[in-house]
């Protein structure tokens, strides 16, 4: 038997088990919260934000975007709010951007008698805090089992690490961000993106080139500060790499999630899916959002076999078998095996 280490108490990976989070607060998620507020002529708002304010405008009937800059901000024990009257000669659509902290508690924060229920998420979009959770997880096996990696432990799983994990309740946006991504953004695509945030939730300006420069950029961070860095530590500890990413069931998430998924799933060495519960894509539809057709998961499995195609990878994991209940039966267990091995996927992590 050869023993595979698991880098989280729960998942997602990269909170250990909220020791880190308390520990070193600055590595937390960071999120680019949005609010939108349709406003008339003469009207005035008082809007509860959270965070520090990047950009603030006004979107005018005719598709414009004008910059507001006679509003005020007070703050109270409740939090901070935002005031403005427009004095427009129109009605509009009011915009508050600003950089704020994800909160609520994960699954990798909760759930045994040595959590407390810690808030937030590792900011998987900077180096430096990816490095303090190596330093955590993958440094303390190594000075416990060094001696024993590559032989009787061959790699490390790493368990649906994703951009961001902040939701937006309707009328508002939350978008994956880090600091010094401004500085980043215009160094490798030539312009300014603070002046342009409004474009990545209206169809104003140069809007498809706006969204696409953006989702390429985060993506392209957080595959170099979280996969590629794992991937470095791997090498240097002669471990194979593997786990799979947040919500890798449908493309609409996984973009959500992880942006182009490739990007980071290049990275491991047996590249990785999950497979919960009894469902394949030839299972009936019940009780599921369009968003999660079954039927697309046959896009999830060839794109991670695909990745091994590409990268010259031997091995396709996924992690199957995992909510299936004490009814499952060995006919389930057949028949979800033959479907993953007909898509490419050669080993099972149960």
């Amino acid at each position: 038997m050869r023993i595979w280490l698991y880098d989280e108490y729960n998942w997602p990976s990269g909170t250990c088990g909220g020791f880190l989070l308390r520990d070193k607060p600055w590595v937390r998620n960071v999120v680019l919260g949005g609010k939108m507020l349709k406003i008339r002529k003469g009207e005035s708002i008082d809007v509860d934000f959270e965070g520090d304010v990047l950009l603030v405008k006004a979107v005018l009937e005719n598709g414009k975007a004008k910059d507001i800059d006679d509003y005020s901000i007070k703050e109270n024990s409740k939090g901070r709010r935002i005031l403005w009257e427009n004095n427009l000669d129109q009605d509009c659509t009011f915009i508050i951007f600003a950089k704020g902290v994800t909160k609520g508690v994960l699954p990798s924060c909760t759930g045994s008698s040595w959590t407390w229920d810690q808030q937030g998420y590792l900011n998987t979009l900077d180096p430096r805090a990816v490095k303090a959770f190596l330093d955590y997880i993958y440094e303390e096996y190594a000075k416990r089992f060094g001696s024993y990696f590559g032989s009787l432990i061959p790699g490390v799983f790493t368990d649906e690490p994703c951009l961001s994990l902040e939701s937006a309740k309707e009328g508002e946006a939350c978008l994956p961000f880090t600091h010094g991504l401004f500085e980043i953004f215009r160094k490798r695509k030539g312009y300014d993106l603070r002046d342009k945030l409004h474009e990545l939730i209206f169809d104003l300006g140069d809007y498809l080139k706006v969204r696409y420069d953006y989702w390429s950029l985060v993506t392209e961070v957080f595959s170099e500060s979280y996969s590629k860095q794992i991937r470095d530590w791997c090498d240097r500890h002669h471990l194979n790499y593997t786990g799979h990413f947040l919500e890798d069931e449908t493309l609409y998430e996984s973009t959500r999630y992880s942006g182009d998924v490739y990007q980071s799933a290049k990275w491991m060495h047996i590249p990785g899916m999950d497979l919960l519960r009894k469902s394949t894509s030839y299972s009936e539809q019940k009780n599921l959002p369009s968003s999660k057709d079954l039927r697309l998961l046959n896009i999830t499995a060839k794109l991670t076999s695909s990745t091994a195609v590409h990268n010259g990878s031997r091995r396709v994991l996924c992690e199957a078998f995992g909510l299936t209940g004490w009814d499952l039966t060995m006919e389930d267990m057949k028949r979800i095996t033959d479907w993953l091995c007909a898509l490419g996927i050669n080993l099972r992590e149960c």
